[in-house]
């Protein structure tokens, strides 16, 4: 019997996917599968992965013929997922060795459909996480509503609640047909997220962080494409009706797309400024005076933000250069 089926989409991985298989493999809990989806990788992913499985079963490499994004490359592996539970692992990412087995465990003695831990944020090149998405000390287990999730969601800001990995029952998702959506490039986590706690009335998490979450600096700089932000603006509309019962997901879910419509005009300045071309960041702030406060907030955030991040690394152990991916943290 498959207890878990870990799915691990990948494209052009090769630096980083064989840690992430090398996570799963060593669980505590061995009842498990591990289904890689290359995404049409121009590197030696696919190759990488094919040895993995021929020295362990448990590993399986299903390949994409055209590149398709993390919903397609999910969805094909949820089709051939034997496991009573659905784990996600992004490729350049990490499992402690007793995640699984604390999460199942979690899962079946609260009766959960969605179970997740907190995450630990390892900046690239360190050995030890910089911070959690949530508070270590605390309650655990805890529930997170609906409203949590979107309450702690926006727009172009950094650690969000929707970027918790939460484990599901297949048996809920297929009971209610809910996959990822292909169309969507961006956004993906917490939109079936939010579609599925329409359905079931919470996430049960657990505060340990035992899913680490790689912060690469090639991602740093990283900012969505304004067709991915209006995706995830139309899917919005429709989580509105999907929650119409709801009043207080009705309020949230419309500040929600007020955010993204705001980080869109903020784009228009933002993006002509890293781009070094101040005129044209400054016609389109005198296009759109109204929106300075919130720009003025976005950009002290970040700066904020990035200011105290820096000062906690100065701290950290970092790996040595040129050295392949360490599997553990410290801390």
């Amino acid at each position: 019997m498959v207890a878990v089926s870990v799915i691990v989409p990948a494209y052009n991985m090769e630096r980083y996917v064989e840690r992430a298989v090398a996570s799963v493999l060593r669980q505590s809990l061995a009842e498990l599968e591990v289904l890689v989806v290359d995404d049409a990788s121009q590197d030696r992913t696919a190759a990488i992965v094919q040895r993995l499985a021929l020295a362990d079963p448990r590993v399986r490499l299903i390949r994409l013929a055209v590149n398709g994004g993390l919903s397609v490359a999910r969805n094909a592996a949820l089709a051939e997922a034997r496991g009573a539970w659905i784990a996600i692992l992004d490729a350049d990412d990490w499992y402690a060795p007793e995640r699984l087995e604390k999460l199942v465990a979690a899962g079946r003695a609260g009766g959960a459909d969605l179970v997740a831990d907190n995450l630990s944020y390892v900046m690239e090149g360190y050995l030890a996480p910089w911070q959690t998405l949530f508070p270590r000390r605390g309650p655990s287990p805890f529930a997170l509503s609906p409203a949590d999730i979107i309450r702690g969601s926006g727009a172009g800001y950094p650690k969000t609640v929707v970027s918790i990995k939460p484990m599901f029952r297949r048996a809920f998702l297929e009971a209610q047909g809910i996959r990822y959506r292909d169309a969507l490039r961006a956004g993906e986590d917490g939109d079936i997220l939010l579609r599925c706690l329409a359905r079931t009335p919470r996430v049960l998490m657990l505060r340990e962080p035992m899913y680490h979450y790689l912060v690469r600096r090639s991602s740093l700089s990283h900012t969505i494409g304004d067709d991915r932000l209006l995706m995830i603006k139309r899917f919005n509309e429709e989580l509105l009706e999907l929650y119409r019962a709801a009043p207080e997901m009705q309020r949230w879910l419309r500040r929600r797309g007020d955010r993204i419509d705001r980080y869109l005009r903020m784009k228009e300045i933002l993006v002509p400024l890293s781009r070094l071309r101040p005129a044209r960041a400054l016609v389109a702030l005198a296009r759109d005076p109204g929106i300075l406060p919130y720009l003025a907030a976005y950009v002290g955030y970040g700066l904020g933000y990035r200011l105290k991040r820096r000062a906690i690394l100065a701290f950290l152990p970092k790996a040595p250069e040129g050295a392949a991916p360490p599997l553990g943290v410290r801390g």
